[in-house]
């Protein structure tokens, strides 16, 4: 198990956490996304609340 983990680049928790695992499920892909703001959870979400409730 260990050499298949060193061939997908390792891992960040460091390789020894997998070493009494049975079967190991990996990604093939990863989806990457930008965007031009963000977002303060709290008070975006009332702003945007106040919005809707003006239109």
């Amino acid at each position: 198990m260990k050499d298949r983990i060193e061939l997908m680049g390792g891992s960040e928790f460091g390789n020894n956490i997998y070493k009494n695992a049975r079967f190991l499920l990996a990604q093939n892909s990863i989806y990457i996304f930008s965007t031009d703001t963000i977002y303060n959870p709290v008070e975006d979400r009332e702003a945007l609340v106040v919005q809707m409730i003006k239109r």
